[in-house]
């Protein structure tokens, strides 16, 4: 059995999880538990796939921290928008 077809067994009990994930994160207070739970679990010596394995105890590793990462930028971007929306007029300006 070759990858690609390994792949498309697992995509219809992948899918339903990526849902659920994208909408959980919707929602900012969950959000954050995520971005938690990721540092948490990138700092713990609690691991789902030991780095004992060569390449797999890596991947777990590096899918939280792609999590992490994303998840921050997303964050940031949405901080940085509206100030960047916002009109001249409302900018307070100091005169000297």
């Amino acid at each position: 059995m070759n990858l690609s077809s390994q792949a498309k067994t697992m995509k219809p009990f992948l899918q339903p999880l990526y849902q659920v994930y994208k909408a959980v994160l919707k929602n900012p207070k969950y959000r954050w538990m995520a971005i938690a739970a990721s540092i948490a679990y990138l700092l713990s010596p609690v691991d789902l796939v030991t780095d004992f394995l060569p390449i797999f105890g890596w991947i777990d590793d590096g899918l939280v921290a792609t999590l992490l990462v994303t998840e921050l930028s997303q964050l940031l971007m949405e901080k940085r928008r509206p100030q960047a929306e916002e009109p001249l007029e409302t900018q307070t300006t100091v005169t000297v």
